[in-house]
């Protein structure tokens, strides 16, 4: 090709690239392999025909037991990530700052009321996207002076992002001037019939961080009466537990009852391994009352892999699973429900291949990455 030509399309791009709308991705990503940082890193790897991203890393948190705590690193972290916007504000020009806010918690809230504060009147437009949820909740709970310091952070951003209509309105608390729900969605990675090898127990899957309000008690309790009642089962626990001390609480209680042989606990599994974990499952189970839940990823994967699921009337999850559908929803706390729900589930084949498919089908027609990445696109494009 002529270097007329190769000028030409050299040109070309430089003016693609000035058209497009320009957006600073502030947000953690892997690791630690929370949903929020998967997300905001498959945002990232999207193919867009009229944005162009850029990125600036917020690590706070090398692991998932990290997340919420005040550590002297997070200090010079946040002096460094405050410093990278600017850097990347006057180098690339963007013109749009995108952000994820922390959930209802104080420390990451102070943190992001510093980043915002200084950062936000540099940028022409604001949009956050919230992951997580129960900041509206929590502005309720602030002394006077903390709740100056969310209205300088978060008050009225040009654009908010909820990952469903049935997630608390934390648009309403910051006063957003457009709303906008987009579901999370992930690559298919798995195969269409998956065919689950014979064995003579049913297999129960759990996966996220291993913790008393992501229902880890209760999850244990129910596998206990199901063993009463003469259910063979194991229950594989996928997830890095929560803090040493709730480790040992975890183990106790495992195995104070009948079924305290039938556990595994795998930790962090990533890739072709948990993939591998969900496709030995029969059913997988998620009793969460976790504050800050949304619309949880692991649920997708679980479809993803056509199995039933188990789950709490929580959050949006009931925009996940539709109760005597693709799954069943139970009551938070209840032990005894998701015991039920288990043992009907296990002792009916057709029952769970029914729902597993119906999940399966949800999946694939709302959840899928290529799917979030065009909702992500058009709805930037109405700024």
């Amino acid at each position: 090709m002529s270097r007329q030509g190769d000028s030409q399309i050299a040109l070309n791009n430089d003016i693609m690239a000035l058209s497009s709308l320009r957006i600073l991705v502030v947000g953690q990503t892997p690791p630690p392999f929370g949903g929020q940082a998967v997300m905001i890193q498959k945002m990232l790897d999207g193919q867009y025909e009229k944005l162009r991203l850029f990125h600036v890393r917020m690590n706070f948190s090398d692991e998932m037991d990290d997340i919420g705590r005040f550590q002297l690193k997070k200090l010079w972290r946040l002096v460094s990530i405050v410093a990278k916007i600017f850097a990347c504000r006057f180098s690339e020009h963007p013109e749009v700052l995108y952000y994820p806010p922390a959930g209802p918690n104080r420390v990451p809230f102070l943190r992001d009321a510093i980043i915002l504060t200084v950062v936000r009147p540099f940028f022409r437009r604001t949009i956050f996207h919230f992951h997580a949820s129960g900041l509206g909740e929590f502005r309720e709970k602030l002394s006077w002076f903390e709740r100056r310091l969310f209205e300088l952070a978060y008050s009225n951003p040009d654009m908010t992002m909820r990952l469903s209509s049935l997630a608390p309105p934390d648009h309403l608390a910051v006063r957003s001037k457009q709303d906008v729900i987009i579901p999370n969605g992930i690559e298919d990675l798995a195969p269409a019939s998956p065919q689950r090898a014979d064995h003579d127990s049913i297999r129960i899957l759990f996966v996220g961080v291993v913790c008393e309000e992501k229902g880890a008690f209760i999850l244990v309790d129910a596998c206990h009466q199901l063993a009463e009642r003469g259910l063979r089962l194991s229950c594989e626990v996928v997830g890095r537990v929560e803090s040493q001390d709730f480790e040992a609480k975890f183990q106790k209680r495992i195995s104070s009852g009948p079924a305290r042989e039938s556990f595994s606990l795998s930790g962090v599994l990533t890739g072709q391994a948990k993939l591998a974990a969900f496709e030995r499952a029969d059913i997988f189970c998620f009793p969460t009352h976790f504050k800050s839940e949304t619309l949880p990823l692991v649920i997708i994967e679980a479809m993803q892999f056509s199995l039933p699921v188990v789950s709490t009337v929580w959050k949006a999850i009931p925009d996940l699973v539709v109760d005597g559908e693709n799954g069943f929803l139970v009551p938070t706390h209840s032990s005894e429900a998701v015991a039920e729900k288990l043992h009907m589930l296990a002792v009916d084949e057709t029952l769970r291949v029914r729902m597993g498919k119906r999940g399966r089908e949800s999946f694939l027609k709302n959840f899928q990455v290529n799917i979030f990445h065009k909702r992500i696109e058009k709805a930037l494009l109405n700024l």
